[in-house]
């Protein structure tokens, strides 16, 4: 098991539910909609994007390798851990104090 299927799990999920917000804002808002939810996803939409691609190739990279232990690779898991922790939190503000603004700027 390599990890992948897992990975795509979340990626056509992750469709589903883009797709379904997309579509609504289309709906209810018409050719505006479409940057409403651009709007709604930018910029934390990205951090969360490369967060989810990054932390996706190293679970396929390190695939069985935690159960050997292989000397020194903790530390290489730990960092990625912290690291994308940091990039989670910085999506998080971006999403409560960014899109405010943006979407403030858009729907006035």
């Amino acid at each position: 098991d390599t990890g992948a299927g897992m990975g795509g799990g979340v990626v056509f999920v992750l469709g589903l539910f883009l797709g379904a917000a997309g579509s609504m804002a289309l709906l209810q808002h018409g050719v505006n909609g479409f940057g409403i939810f651009i709007a709604i996803n930018l910029p934390h939409g990205i951090v969360y994007f490369l967060v989810l691609l990054r932390m996706m190739v190293s679970v396929y990279e390190w695939n069985g390798k935690i159960i050997r232990q292989v000397p020194g690779r903790i530390r290489s898991y730990v960092t990625m851990a912290v690291i994308g922790l940091l990039c989670w939190i910085a999506g998080i503000l971006l999403e409560a104090y960014v899109n405010p603004m943006i979407l403030k700027y858009l729907l006035l």
